[in-house]
Parts: C-alpha cells; sequence; structure tokens
C-alpha cells in the first residue's frame, strides 16, 4: 500500500515539474532577463508541494515517507528533463537577440 502512495506522489510530483517548466517558459519568452526569478518561484512551489505531503500524510493510509521519497523522485525527474528543453529554448532567445543587435549595429554604422 506505501507503494501506491510513493506513486501518486511521483505523478504529482511531476505534474508540478510541468507547472514549472510552464511558468519558467512563460517567464522566459516575455521578459528572459527574469530567469532567476522562475527558479525562486520553482523552488517555492517545490517546497509547499513537500511541506502539503508531509503534513497531509497522517491524514492518508499511506506513509509520509514513502510519499516523500515518491515526491522529491517526480519532482527531481521532471527538472532534469525540462532543464535541457529550457537551455536550448534560452540558447535560442539569446541568439536571435544577438543577431537583431549585430543587424543593429550594422544599420547604425552604415548610417552614420
Amino acid at each position: 500500500m506505501n507503494f501506491v502512495g510513493m506513486f501518486l506522489a511521483f505523478i504529482l510530483g511531476l505534474l508540478i515539474g510541468v507547472l514549472n517548466y510552464r511558468i519558467s517558459m512563460l517567464i522566459i519568452s516575455k521578459k528572459p532577463d527574469f530567469l532567476a526569478v522562475a527558479n525562486i518561484i520553482h523552488q517555492a512551489i517545490a517546497i509547499v508541494f513537500l511541506l502539503v505531503l508531509y503534513f497531509a500524510g497522517p491524514f492518508t493510509p499511506f506513509n509520509r515517507y514513502y510519499m516523500l521519497i515518491g515526491g522529491v523522485i517526480g519532482i527531481t525527474v521532471m527538472i532534469v528533463f525540462t532543464t535541457a528543453r529550457l537551455l536550448k529554448f534560452t540558447a535560442s532567445v539569446q541568439s536571435d537577440n544577438n543577431d537583431k543587435n549585430q543587424s543593429d549595429v550594422k544599420e547604425d554604422a552604415s548610417n552614420g
């Protein structure tokens, strides 16, 4: 029965990871300079999730420690998976910004 709770917490951890990924994509697409804010939001969401698992444990038929293990593994799996995708996305955003900045410099040099 404890492994059922661990599996449910794992699935919830995956969903929390997807939520964090969506928040990151939203922040990066609007203001790429605020990536540190996205990381703070991720940590806050993860801590709240783990606190809910810990304090809700006695009210469930599952052992709270198995639920915590499942939740931590779920969040960690999604962090590993989505970090690579976020790095590719931020690299493309930065290269687009560099291309725009270089074209602006060329236009200024030809006009001046």
